[in-house]
């Protein structure tokens, strides 16, 4: 008699904070089809067995989440696919939130008095990479132009002639910060 292979994967968890919901959505849903239950999500396998499976794993998934008493409401509403019905109306409805509100911090965000320029960029990019991170983008050139819009008045000058260099031309995200960065110690010293 030969050795029997056993394949194991976990259902994979999701903790509402780290990676986007729809990653998680896609990854989650892949799995279910691997284990042919994808048809409870969509309402066209009615089997009762395979909708206690799925509403298993829905709520398996998500009760280590930071987010189970929100995430448990739904989950508490009987079958497999009313449970996945209920968690994505749920965490689509709190990502476009969350992407509302991180994009208007964003959009509102002005150098603090006493913060260096590095660490309002860093504050920047922490929003921008917060973003992106639950599935959207942030242009790079309205980030530049946040930049040059919200700094302190004492880099005015810098500004002024990173734009007159620029001419026409947008100047990259990059480029912008690298420049802003590298005047920022004289005119810190200048406090």
């Amino acid at each position: 008699m030969g050795d029997v292979g056993v394949r194991t994967t976990r259902v994979p968890s999701w903790d509402g904070q780290t990676g986007s919901w729809s990653t998680w959505k896609f990854v989650f849903t892949a799995y279910l089809h691997g284990r042919g239950l994808q048809g409870v999500l969509d309402g066209s396998d009615d089997d009762e067995e395979h909708s206690n499976q799925v509403y298993s794993l829905v709520a398996g998934a998500v009760m280590a989440s930071t987010t189970a008493v929100n995430v448990l409401r739904p989950v508490a509403v009987g079958s497999g696919s009313a449970a996945w019905a209920a968690l994505t109306a749920l965490m689509e409805n709190n990502s476009a939130a969350r992407r509302l509100q991180l994009r208007r911090e964003l959009h509102k965000s002005k150098q603090r008095a006493g913060e260096t320029a590095l660490e309002y960029v860093a504050r920047l990019e922490g929003m921008r990479d917060e973003i992106q991170a639950i599935g959207d983008a942030v242009d790079e050139d309205n980030l530049t132009m946040l930049l040059f819009d919200s700094m302190q008045p004492e880099y005015e000058a810098t500004i002024a002639t990173i734009l007159a260099i620029a001419g026409a031309e947008l100047v990259p995200w990059e480029d912008a910060k690298q420049k802003v960065l590298a005047s920022s110690a004289r005119i810190e010293a200048q406090r």
